[in-house]
């Protein structure tokens, strides 16, 4: 199995390619969070935080252009990624699509011959990964990156496989 991409994530190189990118386009903080919809707090947060919503991140990489699974650490496979853009300009977010997760995990499981008890124990997390987990992507609700990225990693995807644009 491939190494799992939720323990190799790095926001402290996300939030570096999002600032040498914002000083190269002359913006402050705050016109990029206006941009993004994306705090500041939480774009300069993310280093610190064990949590990451996934769809600010989406922002943050839409915006570089770069796909989410790029900054996974060394070696990480660049790939190319979404058509730049951000919510000002376009007025479109890029968004993820939980549900979609949530349907392919049961799809996996039917090709796979496992319950999605047995899938949420072989999910490469921390430890299994929770029935509340499951039950937000199964209700289209918010979830975290790195959760995302141990499903997507299960599933031999890419985040990019379950996001979508959406009027903003």
């Amino acid at each position: 199995m491939a190494a799992n991409p939720s323990r190799l994530f790095d926001p402290g190189l996300l939030l570096a390619a999002v600032d040498a990118q914002r000083k190269a386009r002359g913006l402050t903080w705050a016109e990029l969070s206006r941009q993004l919809n994306v705090s500041v707090s939480t774009m300069k947060g993310m280093p610190a935080k064990t949590v990451l919503e996934a769809d600010g991140v989406l922002q943050m990489t839409r915006w570089l252009g770069r796909r989410v699974e790029s900054f996974c650490g060394p070696g990480a496979d660049p790939g190319s990624g979404p058509e730049p853009g951000d919510r000002l300009s376009t007025g479109r977010f890029l968004r993820f699509d939980s549900r979609a997760l949530y349907a392919a995990v049961e799809a996996a499981c039917r090709r796979r011959g496992v319950s999605l008890e047995q899938a949420r124990q072989e999910i490469p997390w921390t430890g299994p990964v929770s029935r509340a987990v499951l039950t937000r992507l199964k209700e289209g609700g918010r979830v975290d990156l790195y959760q995302v990225l141990a499903i997507v990693g299960w599933l031999g995807a890419r985040v990019e496989d379950f996001t979508h644009l959406t009027r903003g």
